[in-house]
């Protein structure tokens, strides 16, 4: 029973950790040890992510391989365990973040009504993407260095400092603010930015309407359902 609450509750508790993760994180930079503790957050993020997919079995194997792959290469490279290139950690992030974009897309236009499961799983997603734009744009600034300029950058003086400026200049960009701290300086990174920024738009557009349909055309059967009841 307990399970089966567990499985029921995988969004919620994921979207919890997301927003500790993506809130908090800022803030933990000048601290003791904070390398560990934003380390051990996004670790988090990315375990409960398992509950969440839980119930697509074919992309569940996947999903764990991928999980097992990351966060063993991330905290073996963190202990100085193995020293190793940051790319590949950051290959294997955008690929499992890829991965659970993917089974969230799935989950949610293969709903049947609107429950509290659905919207919470409908707020993962988006902030999912977020979160994979900016290990891609980590990935890009790591192999061709230079894609990206600003003083936020600058800042960033380990790994998880940079993946850190490039989440929160994701999600500048995918809502569309823009504030100009962080810009791309060649046509790729340019266009991985122009990308994203459509992705954001078509999302809340195409996602609220999707919802709102779905809430009405189940009001709808209920009224109809009543209606019969009382004939």
């Amino acid at each position: 029973m307990q399970n089966v609450i567990w499985k029921r509750l995988g969004f919620q508790n994921l979207l919890f950790w997301l927003f500790a993760y993506i809130v908090v994180n800022p803030f933990l930079t000048s601290l003791p040890y904070s390398r560990y503790v934003v380390d051990l957050l996004l670790s988090f993020v990315l375990f409960f992510a398992i509950f969440a997919v839980s119930r697509k079995r074919k992309i569940l194997p996947i999903s764990t391989s991928l999980l097992i792959l990351t966060l063993l290469f991330h905290w073996l490279h963190i202990f100085g365990v193995i020293e190793f290139s940051p790319l590949i950690s950051y290959w294997i992030l955008v690929i499992y973040l890829g991965t659970l974009v993917y089974s969230f897309f799935i989950a949610i236009i293969t709903s049947h009504k609107v429950t509290l499961r659905l919207i919470s799983a409908t707020l993962c997603l988006y902030l999912i993407i977020g979160m994979l734009w900016g290990a891609i744009y980590t990935l890009l600034e790591s192999m061709v260095p230079g894609s990206f300029s600003g003083g936020t950058l600058d800042q960033a003086h380990s790994p998880e400092q940079l993946l850190q400026s490039f989440t929160y200049f994701s999600f500048i960009t995918l809502t569309t603010l823009g504030y100009g701290d962080i810009t791309p300086q060649t046509m790729g990174a340019g266009g991985l930015c122009q990308a994203e920024a459509i992705v954001g738009q078509f999302y809340t557009t195409v996602l609220v309407a999707f919802l709102v349909g779905m809430y009405t055309s189940e009001r709808q059967a209920k009224k109809e359902k009543a209606k019969n009841i009382s004939e």
